[in-house]
C-alpha cells in the first residue's frame, strides 16, 4: 500500500476505501491520534507531504505577517461548535491538508473535547 501511494494514486485510495467499509464505529486510542498527527508532521515519516497551505503560511511568518494570519484563530468557540462541524463532515470525501479523511473524524468525534 506504502508504494500504490506515490506509485499509482487511484490504487491507494481505493485501498483506503476498501479497508473502510465498515460502517460501525470504529474506536481509537487517543495515543494512535497522536501517533498520526505526529508522523504527518514529522519530514522524516514516509506520510510526510508539505502542503501548500503550509508553505504559504511559512512564507508569512518569514515576513512578520504572523499576527494578521492567526487573529481567526482567536476566535472562542464551543463545543458545540466542534460537534456542528464534524455532524456536518460527510463519509467518502477526498482529504485536506491534514491527510485525514472525514471517516477518521466521524467514528473519532467521542475523543475531541475541549481543554
Amino acid at each position: 500500500m506504502l508504494n500504490a501511494r506515490h506509485k499509482n494514486v487511484k490504487l491507494y485510495w481505493r485501498l483506503l476505501k476498501e479497508g473502510n467499509c465498515n460502517k460501525t464505529p470504529q474506536n481509537i486510542s487517543i495515543d494512535t491520534f497522536t501517533r498520526y498527527f505526529k508522523s504527518i508532521n514529522d519530514p522524516n515519516d514516509i506520510f510526510f507531504q508539505a502542503a501548500d497551505d503550509i508553505i504559504y503560511f511559512n512564507e508569512h511568518i518569514a515576513q512578520n505577517q504572523l499576527e494578521i494570519i492567526l487573529n481567526e484563530l482567536d476566535l472562542p468557540f464551543t463545543e458545540d461548535d466542534i460537534k456542528r462541524g464534524l455532524t456536518s463532515l460527510h463519509n467518502g470525501k477526498s482529504v485536506g491538508p491534514d491527510l485525514l479523511i472525514n471517516e477518521f473524524l466521524i467514528n473519532g468525534k467521542h475523543v475531541f473535547r475541549l481543554i
